[in-house]
């Protein structure tokens, strides 16, 4: 199951067992088997392409039956449909648009006195079928492509999702023979291998991999159950063995002190632990114990970092650029300060000669990162920091005095020229083709607080609705969160809020209000999800209507009014449907569900985006805790911040698009064409690589 859950998940396949081709002709019970199976999957808007179809003709009976219920399983459950989806008024929308509001405040308070316990009770009436429905499809996967999921997300220069890296550790834990790539850019994705070829004991490859001091460090706290990022450290008992393995790791590093004592205060608490100081380990490894003897009895050791700071504070530049010269990837993240060092100073040419002599040995991530940071850099009035632990961004006010857009200009062409010359090391491609709708599409340079979603794509990026789609319908599924081993009622909501083209608020359809006109309707308020039975709300926006009405933006946030986290609770999940006709088909229909993504994290706050003059949907997966940051009540109607936040975060801020990247790859290592016949290699929104080949596509950052 775990095998066919990753090709799934990642790329959209599904593998059967290995069989000889059939010779002989198919039984009928076999073939009314495969097609029936067929059927099930186009109900929930599935379809196998005819590669998976002939491989499954080669089956038994009894396989084709076992595929096919694991294949439905895995697809049911991507979209949510693996859960009992009921409104608390069964024939919606149309009839919370045509009730009586007095109706629908009556059944709303005896619901809410009896704490979610009693809802009203109506006949559900017959509903038209569906005139139109889209269909995913699912190709055969190989035990080649199921490995090279795995060396993708080890050789991805992406922070990953914690989806990824739990992925990631089952494979290493369970799966033998593992390829491991050279180089494994990410220091946490780095951790994550270190842990799984200590506890093998597998010094080789430890060896190759480790390279300082601090890399030990996150090797002792990943292992001790805790982070690569070392913001925590944790440092457990040890056996012999693993004491000399890290003991090992350490004496073969030259000069290991001076690295160490930036984080003093964790390697005198691992030294308790792994006692470099008994007799047969000064013995064994003298060079460590050396170290350690340093550390705990020697003058501090004036690095790096304080060197760097004394040549900033005496607004010595010479010295500053020699500094940051011999450490390129600092020099990029540190090149903001280093301007506003140098511009008063009349040097900018300096600054420029110094960093395009080592902008090569940046990281590519790096690169990209201080591109977009110069891009956004004098446009944005509010900035905001993510820390590795929240998905809640740090926002203030941007108080950067600006730099001339020429300086801009200068620093972000010697970052893209950097890019090319890094990548013309990277094998041919021959000739490009680049769908310019990725122009859409942001780069994932950090996965790390990423939902798991139907179809992942970076913070920023637009999903284009349908040329068919009339109506957008959001939904909202949960289950009661846990404290211990007791249930706790839990009360999610589901509202939105619709802007105009100045971002001036229009309207909003939350539990008070659960209709606007006819053009937003909300399915019913439900204050209680018993685990295994659940509660599910709807929203609807009919879209031709909300722009006849001066609605340009809409925007769907869930909310946990009883400020339970989304990590406190086993199933909570969201996501948006397309449909043709707001009467047509069932209200949660399977077929029509174009992404489904779990909540989680320490957050109680989750937006999504709708440009309706665009027709997309603006894809945040942030997690914005607007709760705590700016909301007096939880509610959407309290919420006066948001607008600005959105607004500044998605509309403001200018990322780095797929599109451009991908040029960049096409100018160092192939040729861009304009038809996709001529091409080698497509990239597109639906053909050859798409922006859900999100392993794929790490690898080109």
């Amino acid at each position: 199951m775990f095998k066919n859950e990753m090709l799934f998940s990642y790329i959209g396949a599904f593998s059967i067992p290995t069989v000889q081709k059939r010779l002989d002709k198919m039984d009928d019970n076999v073939v009314a088997l495969l097609v029936s199976g067929c059927a099930n999957l186009m109900s929930i808007g599935f379809m196998i392409d005819r590669k998976l179809y002939e491989a499954m003709e080669n089956l038994s009976a009894e396989q084709i039956s076992e595929s096919m219920q694991e294949l439905y399983h895995i697809a049911n459950a991507s979209i949510g449909n693996n859960h009992n989806h009921v409104p608390m008024y069964p024939n919606y929308p149309k009839q919370v648009i045509e009730a009586d509001k007095t109706e629908l405040i009556l059944n709303a308070i005896v619901h809410y006195l009896s704490d979610g316990v009693l809802v009203p009770v109506y006949e559900k009436l017959g509903r038209p079928q569906l005139s139109t429905m889209n269909v995913k499809i699912i190709t055969l996967g190989t035990n080649k492509e199921y490995h090279a999921i795995f060396e993708r997300l080890m050789a991805s220069s992406v922070i990953l999702s914690d989806k990824n890296k739990k992925d990631l550790r089952q494979y290493l834990s369970e799966e033998d023979n593992v390829i491991i790539p050279d180089v494994i850019p990410v220091k946490e994705t780095a951790a994550l291998v270190w842990k799984v070829l200590f506890e093998t004991e597998n010094m080789k490859l430890l060896q190759e991999f480790i390279c300082t001091p601090t890399d030990i460090l996150r090797l002792i706290n990943v292992v001790s159950g805790g982070d690569a990022d070392l913001n925590t450290f944790y440092c457990s008992s040890m056996t012999r063995r693993q004491r000399r393995v890290i003991l090992s790791l350490l004496d073969k590093m030259k000069n290991p002190a001076e690295e160490m004592f930036i984080h003093k205060s964790k390697w005198l608490k691992a030294g308790n632990i792994i006692h470099p100081a008994e007799k047969s380990m000064q013995n064994q490894y003298p060079n460590a114990y050396k170290a350690f003897d340093l550390l705990r009895n020697g003058k501090p050791i004036k690095g790096y970092n304080s060197k760097l700071e004394k040549a900033f504070a005496d607004n010595n530049l010479n010295d500053v650029l020699d500094l940051l010269k011999k450490r390129a990837g600092f020099f990029a993240r540190n090149l903001d300060r280093v301007l506003r060092l140098a511009i008063p100073m009349g040097k900018v040419n300096a600054v420029a000669s110094a960093f395009h002599s080592v902008a090569k040995d940046v990281s590519p991530r790096v690169l990209i990162q201080l591109i977009q940071h110069l891009r956004n850099r004098n446009n944005i009035a509010l900035r905001s920091f993510q820390s590795k632990k929240s998905a809640v961004p740090y926002v203030i006010g941007n108080n950067l005095d600006k730099i001339d857009d020429s300086i801009i200009e200068l620093f972000m062409e010697l970052c893209k020229k950097a890019l090319v010359s890094i990548y013309t090391d990277r094998p041919y491609l021959g000739n490009v083709y680049i769908d310019p709708a990725l122009e859409a599409i942001t780069l994932p340079l950090s996965q790390r607080h990423a939902s798991t979603s139907f179809k992942t794509l970076p913070i920023g990026s637009r999903m284009f609705i349908g040329h068919n789609a009339n109506v957008i319908r959001f939904f909202l599924y949960w289950e009661n969160a846990v404290d211990g081993d007791t249930e706790v009622r839990t009360d999610m909501d589901l509202s939105l809020v619709m802007y105009n083209d100045e971002f001036s608020k229009v309207c909003h359809v939350y539990y008070a209000k659960l209709s606007n006109e006819d053009y937003a309707v909300h399915s019913g308020d439900f204050v209680d999800a018993p685990i295994g039975v659940g509660a599910t709300e709807f929203i609807d926006i009919d879209i031709n209507k909300a722009l006849s009405a001066g609605v340009r933006y809409a925007v769907m946030s869930v909310n946990a009014f009883t400020f339970h986290k989304f990590d406190q609770m086993e199933t909570c999940y969201a996501g948006w449907m397309e449909r043709e006709d707001i009467e047509s088909g069932e209200v949660f229909e399977p077929s029509t569900v174009e992404q489904m993504f779990h909540l989680s994290g320490e957050n109680k706050n989750y937006p999504v985006v709708i440009d309706l003059v665009d027709r997309s949907i603006i894809w945040l997966d942030s997690k914005r805790d607007f709760v705590h940051q700016f909301m007096r009540y939880n509610n959407i109607i309290a919420d006066h911040e948001m607008s600005s936040i959105i607004r500044n975060e998605i509309f403001d801020r200018k990322y780095m698009s797929l599109y451009e990247l991908l040029v960049l790859h096409a100018t160092a290592r192939g040729m861009l064409v304009s038809n996709k016949e001529d091409a080698d290699v497509v990239y597109s929104l639906d053909e050859g690589i798409t922006p859900y080949d999100q392993s794929v596509l790490a690898e080109l950052i």
